[in-house]
């Protein structure tokens, strides 16, 4: 698993100045984590304890965080991270980046200065790459207007440009043993069936993925070695791979991924009607199939269903297999499930259509440096289909 260098590479400017951040950055990274909240009916902090930088090596094959400090305190009081990776781009592997965790400290955030000096740091250090990324993906919430105004202007100096892809939606599945699967959906008579995966059947789950991540855009390519890579599926096992299997193939895969122990989103407070419900959640809800709700300050407990790969987007497969590991998960101590799609990908539908979920919807973006701009013209409309746990 190779990863970028960690120089200081300070740029002094005034009283802050900008780095590359490395493992000494690392307990002020996770502060500034601890105290971002990103804001919603439910407000979360995305954490990484006890290292950020071993959380880091799930999002891509390399990784480098750019960071904003006070020289004075060495507090950390903005950053960004910049992740690549191999994916599939037109049918073909091309290496892209994906940009992400984005944080600026509370009584900076009127000071624009602050994001800005980061990627001023990501640009320069972007022009001396022999083999750069043309482009990289991002999302932002889609209720946080604030900030897609903001970089989705295109106005802001020293910014990359950013373009508009598709909505992107995190489904939260609640494991509940009551019945959250429609009525109108059996499983009788079926001429395929689900099991979970042993080691054989690593070279048929790659086939898979790498058949069918190649008809979507931005979805990584999955190799035997990275697949088993202890850093880039840190927390994964092949055994935790569920497989739909027809006359002796797989035609659809899934796996249920657990990154609690190094990733974890945590509950900051509720707001507007969810503030005023959520006692009556905790009451009722096991009565409906819903979990409780955590208290402010505790892990919302959940595993991604990741590595999603279903021949000719079948439904059948495709909740089958959801079903199997919603059921395998029920005793884990997980609340949720989530999984997530773009919005034209029928998988979604078909999502909701049978199981009752929680939607969180994001704009996923496309941003390249100047000069990169025909590399972006050149994405056709394939579906976007980024992993979610990678995000």
């Amino acid at each position: 698993m190779k990863e970028f260098e960690s120089p200081l590479n300070k740029l002094s400017s005034h009283d802050l100045e900008h780095l590359v951040a490395g493992p000494e950055e690392d307990e002020s990274i996770r502060q500034l984590l601890r105290e971002t909240e990103m804001p919603g009916s439910v407000s979360l902090t995305f954490e990484r304890e006890p290292s950020f930088f071993e959380a880091s090596t799930v999002e891509g094959d390399t990784h480098q965080t750019y960071a904003v400090r006070e020289p004075h305190t060495h507090r950390i009081v903005g950053m960004g991270s910049r992740a690549d990776f191999v994916a599939w781009i037109n049918g073909e592997q091309r290496k892209i980046g994906y940009y992400s965790q984005m944080r600026v400290a509370r009584e900076y955030q009127k000071k624009r200065g602050v994001p800005v000096r980061s990627f001023e740091l990501s640009l320069k250090l972007y022009q001396k790459e022999t083999d750069p990324p043309p482009f990289f993906i991002t999302t932002i919430i889609e209720d946080n207007i604030a900030a897609r105004r903001y970089l989705g202007s295109n106005r802001v100096k020293g910014f990359p440009t950013y373009h508009e892809r598709e909505v992107f939606s995190t489904l939260a599945l609640p494991l509940s043993r009551r019945r959250i699967l429609s009525r109108n959906f059996s499983t009788k008579m079926r001429d395929f069936k689900i099991r979970s995966a042993t080691f054989s059947d690593l070279s048929q789950i790659v086939q898979c993925l790498q058949r069918n991540g190649k008809r979507f855009q931005f979805t990584p390519v999955w190799t035997e070695q990275n697949l088993v890579d202890p850093l880039r599926c840190r927390g994964l096992r092949i055994e935790d791979f569920f497989v739909a299997v027809q006359n002796g193939a797989i035609v659809g895969c899934l796996a249920i991924w657990n990154q609690m122990a190094f990733k974890q989103s945590v509950v900051r407070g509720y707001s507007g009607w969810m503030r005023v419900a959520r006692p009556l959640i905790n009451i009722f809800g096991p009565l409906l199939g819903l979990p409780k709700l955590p208290d402010i300050g505790c892990v919302f407990p959940h595993a991604y269903l990741s590595h999603i790969a279903i021949d000719d987007l079948n439904e059948d497969v495709f909740i089958t297999l959801v079903s199997a590991a919603h059921r395998f998960s029920l005793d884990k101590g997980w609340s949720y499930l989530a999984l997530g799609f773009s919005e034209r990908n029928p998988l979604l539908q078909a999502v909701k259509k049978h199981f009752r979920v929680m939607e969180y919807r994001a704009v996923l973006y496309t941003a390249n440096w100047p000069g990169k701009e025909s590399e972006v013209e050149k994405i056709d409309g394939r579906i976007a289909h980024p992993e979610l746990a990678m995000l």
